[in-house]
């Protein structure tokens, strides 16, 4: 008899579980996206890229060495290869309208971002200031190893390789 009710109580808490999400891929999915802490990029600077070399589209640490010194060079064809073909601009606020860029309009943004000196990491710096550190990323073990964001920048790692994909400023106006 109590080996019954035991295990009337555990489909119960199992039938609980489902119904608030646990488990469910949606779930899991929706809250994958969602950057719970800025990553703090305080790794040793990387070293300088031969030119003409090709960019390791599954490392990370290359990826962002070639975007960082692209982004701070102003150097729009350059932001442009390095992006998805659509890069979706999020406002400073959440009923902003979602804008999607492409071609030079996503390196006009990326500069935007970088002009702005608000503090992304736990050490106070700003996105230009780590960019100009050399510092290589360091991803947040609690978001999936596809998935980098770092100030208002997001990045992902898909058939191509990881690529800037969001990136949050306020449009044009």
């Amino acid at each position: 008899m109590a080996e019954r009710s035991l295990m009337a109580s555990g489909m119960v808490l199992a039938l609980l579980l489902a119904g608030c999400g646990a488990n469910s891929p949606v779930a899991n999915k929706a809250e994958a996206k969602v950057p719970t802490a800025m990553p703090s990029a305080v790794a040793s600077p990387t070293a300088a890229p031969v030119p003409g070399a090709t960019v390791d589209a599954g490392n990370l640490s290359a990826f962002w060495d070639q975007f960082r010194q692209a982004a701070l060079a102003g150097d729009a064809a350059r932001i442009q290869s390095l992006s998805a073909a659509i890069v979706e601009q999020h406002g400073t606020l959440d009923d902003d309208p979602v804008v999607k860029l492409r071609g030079p309009a996503i390196a006009r943004a990326v500069v935007k971002v970088l002009a702005n000196p608000e503090e992304v990491d736990a050490t106070g710096k700003s996105l230009r200031a780590i960019m100009e550190s050399g510092a290589a990323p360091v991803p947040d073990p609690q978001q999936p190893p596809t998935y980098y964001r770092i100030g208002n920048l997001v990045f992902e790692k898909g058939a191509k390789g990881w690529q800037l994909t969001q990136l949050y400023v306020e449009a044009d106006g």
